[in-house]
């Protein structure tokens, strides 16, 4: 990840620009109140270079941010393994 914001409360990113990151640009992991916006995220067309995603997160906004990567460009996930059931 280029950026991982984890175990975090009350972050804003506002106004950067991710270009060509080894695999997710912006990573959020258990975080709360979230605000990712005005983003500029480009990597190459090759699987899993997301531009965004995040697990087990409460109150996050992502607002006006433009994409331009291989392949999911936002990903919300619920966890892995067990915690993905709970």
């Amino acid at each position: 990840m280029m950026v991982q914001i984890k175990d975090c409360r009350d972050v804003r990113i506002d106004g950067p620009s991710f270009l060509n990151s080894p695999f997710w640009a912006i990573h959020l992991l258990y975080s709360e109140n979230i605000d990712v916006g005005n983003c500029r995220i480009i990597n190459p067309p090759i699987l899993q270079h997301r531009c965004l995603e995040y697990r087990l997160l409460p109150h996050v906004l992502v607002h006006d941010c433009f994409a331009d990567v291989g392949d999911d460009a936002f990903g919300i996930k619920s966890g892995r393994d067990e915690e993905a059931g709970r």
